[in-house]
């Protein structure tokens, strides 16, 4: 299997990160209408820069912002580090993992956990389609679509005779269609660079389809002018279908009514599939407003399980976990985005002396204890435990001797149904360099109570294949 070549490298400005949070959170929240696309934002190369605002709605704002305040908050800025290497179903024909390249995305498009299922599951339809231009050839690997979200990965490659590839060389400039999608139908697609070696790349090209357009099948035309150091023309129509992932995604209809500000709504449907959870919630009365934007909902399943929330307000979150794949009942929390932004926050630091356990102590009796670390040649796996579910959402990171962050592409897979135990995976690092382990937590003393609760129950012998 090919070895990603990571980007970048630099040492990442944590202080710099939490003094920006403390400066623009309150400003991000009062800016409840503007559209920011969450995609560009991380995929700026200098992340401290402003980002333009697309002409398509992309990611609704609140959330975008909130949830950007909150992770910075929880030290997830991956980037150029983030990293994850998981276990898959085998290698595609061009022996590169497309679980990596999606982990290799960073911070908004790759933090939530599942997308390994992808290839687990085998649920891409190969293409293995090669277009040559200008001695520069770029193969389409495969797709995945089921009906909300499309990925698409890609390899490009110059002549060994040509200059080697960097990132202010390696150009891929597209534009990309949808056959019937309308300007407001779908969002503005981004796209990830890895190197693989000096004269290849590879990457996901991804977008969502949104507001209530979610064709079954449709056709993509993908149309480059420049690719890696080479005007010229690659074109090519990708066919969408759902069939694959329809075949593993499940929907029930638990249609659990709750109160939210005086106002009755209905989680009129679930939809559990491989690498999302919908939700569907609808006012009771059709004269009352769907939910406000000024709410957040973080759902749970009944192991207390964190199923992070991809975006607001399409009520999109992770999929199920693979060792609680048909949960009893849901707990959805509904809080004001206001409220989710900590008072108070510190970064735990503890020096790595080589023996565990290491306790990084939060406020109160919150605390971390890291467990074991394997130092492995491809990855750096951590263990470590948790005193309190809610704080299954933290990001540690390490430091090495050169004062180097790494951090992890997504937050922790827990690996004990009755125990808060995780597994975390970082890039490889030397035993002999590893200085310090460090974990951002956040003073829960003040923490109000959420504005409603709401157990929805699942009955999966009523449920039904595909999304319906």
């Amino acid at each position: 299997m090919t070895k990603l070549h990571k980007t970048g490298g630099e040492k990442l400005p944590l202080a710099a990160l939490e003094h920006r949070l403390e400066r623009e959170a309150p400003e991000a929240i009062a800016e409840l209408r503007t559209s920011v696309s969450f995609d560009n934002v991380w995929e700026q190369e200098n992340r401290m820069k402003p980002t333009p605002i697309p002409k398509k709605r992309a990611r609704p704002a609140v959330w975008v912002k909130a949830a950007a305040a909150l992770v910075i908050a929880a030290g997830v800025a991956a980037g150029a580090n983030g990293y994850l290497n998981r276990e898959t179903a085998g290698p595609d024909l061009s022996g590169i993992s497309t679980t990596d390249l999606t982990y290799q995305q960073g911070v908004g498009v790759a933090w939530t956990r599942g997308y390994e299922q992808i290839e687990q599951q085998k649920l891409s339809t190969p293409l293995n389609l090669t277009i040559e231009d200008q001695g520069v050839t770029l193969t389409l690997l495969d797709v995945f679509y089921d009906g909300t979200e499309a990925r698409i990965n890609y390899v490009a490659e110059n002549k060994k005779s040509d200059p080697a590839l960097n990132e202010a060389n390696a150009s891929f400039n597209y534009t990309l269609t949808v056959d019937g999608a309308g300007e407001n139908d779908m969002t503005e697609p981004s796209r990830s660079k890895t190197f693989l070696d000096d004269h290849r790349f590879a990457g996901v090209i991804r977008f969502d389809f949104q507001q209530d357009y979610h064709p079954s099948e449709t056709t993509v035309r993908l149309n480059l002018t420049r690719l890696a150091t080479k005007d010229g023309s690659w074109k090519a129509d990708i066919p969408l279908s759902t069939k694959k992932a329809e075949a593993v995604t499940r929907t029930l209809y638990p249609n659990t009514e709750f109160e939210l500000q005086g106002r009755k709504y209905k989680v009129e449907k679930v939809v559990a599939g491989p690498i999302t959870t919908w939700l569907t919630v609808n006012p009771v009365e059709s004269s009352d407003p769907a939910l406000q934007e000024e709410f957040v909902f973080q759902l749970y399943d009944d192991k207390e399980n964190w199923l992070m929330s991809k975006w607001e307000p399409t009520r999109q979150y992770e999929p199920f976990t693979t060792s609680n794949p048909q949960p009893k009942y849901l707990t959805l929390v509904a809080n004001r985005v206001t409220k989710m932004i900590p008072e108070n926050r510190k970064q735990v630091d503890a020096e790595w002396t080589g023996k565990t356990p290491v306790v990084l102590q939060g406020y109160g009796e919150d605390k971390m204890t890291v467990t074991g670390i394997d130092f492995l040649k491809d990855r750096t796996v951590m263990r470590y435990e948790i005193n309190d579910p809610k704080l299954q959402m933290l990001t540690p990171s390490l430091t090495d001797a050169s004062g180097q962050v790494y951090l992890s592409a997504t937050l922790g897979y827990r690996t004990s149904a009755d125990k808060w135990t995780f597994e975390m995976e970082f890039a490889p690092i030397s035993p002999d360099s590893l200085r310090q382990i460090s974990v951002t937590m956040e003073d829960r003393s003040k923490e109000e109570a959420p504005e409603t609760t709401v157990k929805i129950p699942l009955d999966w012998s009523k449920s039904e294949v595909g999304t319906q």
